[in-house]
């Protein structure tokens, strides 16, 4: 449970290195969807953290706008970290692709003691709070 919700969580991979795939992570959730070389240094956490379970009200889910309006980047790399407890992960690598290739960078600056590397896949830099400044 994160936030109060169940985690969804796809695990791929043997490798040494943990590293947790964020955001629309369902859309990853398939096996092979990473190169075997990748798989033997890590082992990709593919978790979706606001997939469906926000949506869980009928008033979220007729307004789902208003139900992803409150989060914010506290909330969001909190509940990463918490994701990161529950797995029972310490030191991990944070990955994120596209528009959630923030999410990593926001994760990075705010647990530096955890992360060992923030990876942002096809991102650009200007969604992130430090590039508004």
């Amino acid at each position: 449970m994160v936030g109060g919700k169940p985690l969804v969580i796809y695990i791929e991979g043997n490798g040494p290195v943990p590293c947790m795939f964020v955001g629309a992570a369902g859309l990853f959730m398939k096996k092979g969807m990473m190169p075997e070389s990748l798989n033997r240094t890590f082992t990709f956490y593919f978790v979706d953290l606001w997939d469906k379970p926000i949506l869980e009200t009928a008033e979220s889910a007729a307004r789902p706008e208003e139900a992803y309006a409150n989060l914010d980047w506290d909330i969001i790399t909190s509940e990463m970290d918490e994701a990161r407890r529950a797995l029972g992960l310490g030191h991990i690598v944070m990955m994120g692709q596209s528009a959630a290739g923030a999410m990593p960078i926001e994760y990075a600056t705010r647990y530096p003691e955890t992360c060992l590397l923030a990876i942002p896949v096809a991102f650009s830099p200007a969604w992130t709070e430090a590039a508004r400044g």
